[in-house]
């Protein structure tokens, strides 16, 4: 897979041209602003920022798929962002509420050559619906996928089809053909509650519907897609709740044993976000939920028939160029080594208790205070924590926790080095506000939004192609107070 589909699984995509990026995971909560590592090997903190379309640049040349073109280092220049409402969009027709991430692509073609490639203006991807009732299990109505312009949020199309409004979707070329797909999982039974009997849909990119599996399956309340290359074959294979599929939706892998349950009686059919990593370092990639790790063929790397549910995310923590998982369950977090042995038992932190609503939500993993080493970017309950973790020892320490508004949410963080000045700023959006922190944990943005808070968070991407990175959040359960998206970009001037 391109790097561009890759990284679109996070809404980050890579419109910088001629850059040369360096693998990386497609985690929800984890969105890393850079896929370079500094001389010393360690991860770096800078923005893929793309200059297209700046003045003194005569023209564009899509390089994105030369395997020599030179690494993705571009940087924000110092104190270069005051945030501002570039443009918002509501949903018509009802379809006001949006549960998941939007994702970011070009899937047009805005010069005119006869291609869509990483020189046409990117394009936002938003799942929005009907608002959803109090009581989610009740089932939440589906939304269509929308299509807007980056530059402007111009609707190019929406789909026909609708999808589950809680599972995000993801973007990759699916097919080889050089063009963009967009997977995602439509109701196969209304109200779309437990199993949440499913489909896998893909759409082309003009959003048509390419094809419909024929078999349903039971997914779980809140899906992410993930979308890989497991085996190496050129071709791509599709990720979501226990199943793997290959690129025509033939099931691969089912893997029931991962659903399990909690301390706290979750049920097993919440969230799963499984991903491809390559854990053991053999060049190919694993599959990966927090109760254990299997091999593309479907034989285990490990397994935990104990585990707690929870989200994992990767990283080497200890930057000894061997990878760690990190847990996050409803009793804390944890950390393993990539043969699934504890290297940090899961534990809590400034007094939160255990339970779904404060410790059960996905984390980011970045450097957020520019020492070069990864720190965990967790919220749980009404505070948002960065955690500076230390494997070798088998603990991790505080190094700054904020309030937020969030009691019972599910929300995960991200972070971007918008000043330019070596550290990123942690950027969280809870009930009703988006916040962006310095390295100290003091807010530099506050401004409102609306949400419950499902697994949702602000995503960071140059959108309008103007050198310059923006923010993306979606709104929902306003009660028609809020847009459906706001991208809020640098002050003119």
């Amino acid at each position: 897979m391109r790097p561009s589909a890759l990284l679109s699984r996070l809404g980050l995509v890579a419109m910088a041209t001629g850059c040369t990026l360096t693998g990386t995971v497609g985690v929800v909560g984890q969105t890393e602003g850079s896929t370079e590592s500094d001389d010393d090997g360690r991860p770096g903190t800078s923005g893929p920022l793309p200059d297209l379309g700046r003045e003194d640049q005569a023209a564009c040349e899509d390089r994105s798929d030369m395997p020599d073109g030179p690494p993705c280092t571009l940087e924000a220049p110092p104190d270069s962002f005051e945030a501002t409402l570039q443009w918002q969009w509501t949903g018509p027709d009802g379809d006001t509420d949006s549960l998941v991430i939007p994702l970011v692509a070009n899937l047009t073609d805005d010069d005119g050559n006869g291609r869509v490639d990483l020189c046409d203006v990117p394009d936002v991807v938003v799942t929005a619906g009907p608002p959803a009732p109090a009581t989610l299990g009740l089932g939440v109505p589906p939304a269509r996928l929308y299509a807007l312009d980056g530059a402007t949020g111009a609707l190019h199309w929406s789909s026909e089809l609708r999808v589950r409004a809680t599972v995000t979707p993801a973007l990759g070329d699916l097919d080889g053909d050089g063009a963009v797909e967009i997977v995602a999982l439509a109701p196969a039974a209304t109200p779309d509650v437990s199993p949440y009997p499913s489909q896998l849909v893909v759409f082309e990119a003009d959003g048509s519907l390419a094809w419909r599996s024929d078999e349903d399956f039971e997914a779980t309340s809140a899906d992410a897609v993930a979308l890989a290359d497991l085996d190496g074959d050129g071709l791509v294979e599709i990720m979501v709740a226990d199943h793997v599929f290959d690129h025509r939706g033939t099931p691969l892998i089912v893997a029931p044993q991962v659903r399990g349950t909690t301390s706290m009686g979750l049920r097993i059919d919440a969230p799963l976000m499984p991903f491809g990593v390559d854990l053991d370092r053999d060049g190919d990639l694993e599959v990966l939920w927090a109760r254990g790790a299997f091999h593309h063929d479907g034989t285990e790397l490990y397994f935990d028939p104990e585990g707690p549910h929870g989200y994992a995310q990767v990283a080497d923590l200890d930057r000894d160029g061997d990878p760690e998982v990190v847990l996050t369950t409803a009793d804390g977090i944890g950390i393993l080594d990539a043969e699934g042995n504890a290297r940090m038992t899961i534990r809590r932190f400034e007094g939160i208790a255990a339970g779904l609503g404060n410790w059960h939500r996905p984390l980011a993993i970045h450097d957020i205070d520019g020492d070069r080493a990864p720190d965990l970017l967790a919220s749980a309950g009404d505070l948002l924590l960065v955690l500076q973790p230390d494997p070798t020892l088998g603990q991790a320490s505080v190094l700054w926790s904020a309030s937020v508004d969030d009691a019972n949410g599910s929300a995960a963080g991200t972070a971007f080095d918008f000043l330019g000045d070596g550290r990123a700023e942690a950027i969280y959006a809870d009930e009703r506000r988006l916040y962006a922190f310095d390295i100290a944990g003091v807010p530099v943005l506050s401004t409102d939004r609306s949400s419950i808070t499902q697994q949702e968070y602000p995503v960071v991407a140059d959108v309008d192609d103007d050198g310059s990175a923006e923010m993306l959040v979606v709104n929902n359960a306003s009660a028609g107070t809020a847009p459906t998206l706001m991208v809020l970009g640098e002050a003119a001037g």
